[in-house]
């Protein structure tokens, strides 16, 4: 696992913890209409498509040429990068973590859209297993992401993250963004160490 990782996840429980204390695990407030559909936010757990199971749809069409994988591949990191950004920015603002567990919740539904995309898109032949790689990835870390959405108090958001932080510290997979935007010719900025899709 990257530093960069570890240190989002370690952010996430300690912002949760500054917002129990600096809040008094006070209502949150509206959150972005990016990141999820607006509402007011309670200690109730978030419901819909990031509790639902749910399995890998099989690869369907003809091959993608390098060009229209890079494309699609864009289009599939998008709104994984849109939901990761949001949470990443209300924990540098110090939201309280019901917004905090709202903004999990977004990340989740997200990283399971992407995780099918990336399982039913037809890649070029050394593409296609990192990106099963990748959606297998999303998948072994999401039970420990339900936990965070279903936390009821802040006690149990704070015990999920830092279990998470520590169910991640042995992931390898953290580089798979990297390799797939090397081999599409995508531009990487400063992966691996900021590991977004």
């Amino acid at each position: 696992m990257t530093d960069y990782r570890r240190t989002v996840l370690a952010a996430l429980a300690t912002a949760a913890v500054m917002s129990a204390s600096a809040t008094g695990c006070s209502v949150a407030a509206d959150v972005a209409a990016d990141a999820r559909p607006r509402s007011t936010a309670s200690s109730a757990a978030p419901t819909g498509s990031a509790a639902t199971p749910f399995t890998l749809p099989p690869r369907t069409g003809a091959t993608l040429t390098r060009a229209e994988a890079a494309r699609r591949y864009q289009q599939i990191a998008a709104g994984r990068n849109r939901a990761v950004n949001a949470l990443g920015a209300a924990v540098e603002n110090r939201r309280p973590w019901t917004e905090l567990r709202g903004l999990v919740a977004a990340r989740l539904a997200a990283e399971d859209e992407e995780s099918r995309q990336l399982a039913a898109t037809p890649w070029p032949a050394d593409v296609a297993p990192l990106a099963d790689a990748l959606a297998r990835s999303n998948m072994a870390l999401r039970p420990g992401w339900l936990k965070v959405v279903d936390a009821k108090n802040v006690n149990q958001f704070v015990r999920a993250m830092q279990a998470l932080n520590e169910d991640t510290d042995s992931d390898t997979d953290t580089d798979l963004p990297y390799r797939i935007r090397v081999l599409l010719g995508l531009p990487t900025g400063d992966f691996p160490e900021k590991p977004t899709a």
